[in-house]
């Protein structure tokens, strides 16, 4: 159904249109969702390739889109290509969007992520922070974004070692709000709670 509403707006308004954006980003979210990620991928670049022509590299759409792509090879465990492309891109988006824009600060989360399982938590711890304390400026600590960075925070504290009544009680705190707020079924819920309540000795996912 959303293939067929993406391919009938592309003949609609064409691929550089704006129109087009926010169908393709659902796609390319439900592919990695569903673990298609060459198929994700596929349109990602495509998304990339079409939004620099139209629009150029300082455009809000490239900065989404390139986040897009961060967010896919975090996926696929590819961390080393994920961390150039945040670091590439944080400060530009840092700049064209500010600081606190809600995808400035998901790619520092996604950052966070990436140094996080690459084995630098003291940078992770950093990043996270900063984007926590931007989020909650504009949301809830029960919205889908702030529950994401929470859970990210969570798991940076787990690979720090700190096994502390702290710790712990943030994991169950997050782990509970997903479920309440999302549901058991949600990809999100089930994602961290597979990695926040895994044996550490299994290695990061």
């Amino acid at each position: 159904m959303l293939r067929n509403l993406l391919s009938s707006m592309m003949q609609q308004y064409g691929p550089k249109h704006k129109a087009t954006m926010a169908p393709i980003n659902t796609l390319i979210s439900l592919l990695c969702i569903q673990g298609k990620y060459t198929e994700a991928e596929d349109f990602c670049q495509h998304t990339l390739n079409t939004r620099r022509a139209a629009f150029g590299d300082l455009d809000q759409h490239t900065l989404t889109a390139m986040h897009r792509l961060a967010t896919l090879r975090i996926a696929q465990h590819k961390y080393a290509e994920a961390e150039s492309i945040c670091r590439m891109n944080l400060p530009t988006m840092k700049q064209v969007l500010g600081h606190r824009h809600p995808t400035t600060l998901s790619l520092t989360a996604n950052l966070a992520d990436v140094l996080r399982a690459r084995g630098d938590v003291g940078e992770a711890q950093r990043h996270i922070a900063i984007a926590l304390e931007g989020i909650r400026t504009r949301t809830r600590d029960t919205n889908p974004t702030t529950l994401e960075f929470r859970a990210i925070a969570a798991h940076v504290g787990l690979a720090g070692g700190a096994d502390t009544a702290g710790t712990r009680s943030a994991v169950k705190a997050v782990l509970d709000d997903l479920v309440t707020h999302l549901g058991t079924a949600h990809h999100l819920t089930q994602r961290y709670a597979a990695v926040l309540l895994a044996d550490p000795d299994d290695g990061p996912p």
